[in-house]
């Protein structure tokens, strides 16, 4: 598994130096650390999780969101729900996996997810930049919407704006 902290420095609590700069200098946060805790454990459960490679992992609102290495998602298989599970106990919030490293429509879609994108349009703004419009399928809290639209943002660097509808 690679994480982004040694891993005595994580079974201990205890950050060396260089694990304590990498927070101090914000490459990574608090909320990977915690995240790192839990994967550890689960790897110790389930040995199929061991490929895994936390990247980043970024809480807005009340969505916690885990980005992983490529193709890890499909690795995980069937012990994703017990991982989100896990995950979702003791962060009391949503989780989102979404991998790195993929191209941007295979990374809307998992971010959109447990909603289906209906359709995906790029607009063209007066300013010269441009904005993938991403039509889902069914409801969703408009908080959580802007919470993964600046999610994307951040760490994909999209511009999405994304609008649910019902039929």
């Amino acid at each position: 598994m690679k994480l982004p902290f040694h891993e005595f420095c994580i079974k201990t609590g205890s950050l060396c130096d260089e694990c304590e700069n990498r927070i101090k200098q914000g490459l990574n946060s608090n909320e990977e650390l915690r995240l790192s805790k839990i994967f550890l454990e689960m790897v110790e459960k389930r040995r199929s999780l061991s490929d895994l490679t936390l990247v980043k992992a970024l809480r807005k609102g009340n969505i916690l969101v885990v980005e992983l290495g490529e193709g890890d998602i499909e690795r995980i298989g069937s012990d994703m729900g017990e991982l989100i599970r896990s995950v979702k106990g003791r962060a009391d919030t949503k989780v989102l996996l979404v991998e790195s490293g993929v191209p941007a429509k295979t990374f809307i879609r998992q971010l959109s997810w447990p909603n289906k994108v209906l359709a995906m349009n790029t607009v063209w703004l007066p300013d010269g930049s441009r904005q993938t419009k991403v039509t889902l399928d069914g409801r969703r809290n408009p908080s959580e919407l802007r919470a993964l639209e600046e999610f994307a943002k951040e760490s994909e660097g999209i511009d999405i704006r994304l609008e649910p509808t019902t039929r």
